[in-house]
């Protein structure tokens, strides 16, 4: 059960970081001074997304377990 718990919040957190490096190279694309492709920026958003979706079934699916079995 740990290991779901911190996998899950490993998973978030790793999410997080690829949103903001999309919104980072998303500036620099704005701004000129970076070439990034837009797919790129594609491939690092649905990337992020994916891993929180993930990270967040995996905590619901422990509170869930939880909420269902009591504190055993």
């Amino acid at each position: 059960m740990a290991k779901r718990f911190l996998s899950s919040s490993f998973l978030i957190k790793v999410s997080k970081h690829l949103a903001l490096l999309a919104c980072l190279a998303l500036l620099g694309r704005l701004s000129g001074r970076e070439a990034i492709a837009p797919v790129l920026i594609f491939g690092l958003t649905v990337a992020a997304t994916a891993l929180h979706l993930t990270g967040r079934a995996l905590r619901l699916r422990l509170v869930c377990k939880v909420l269902r079995n009591g504190f055993r």
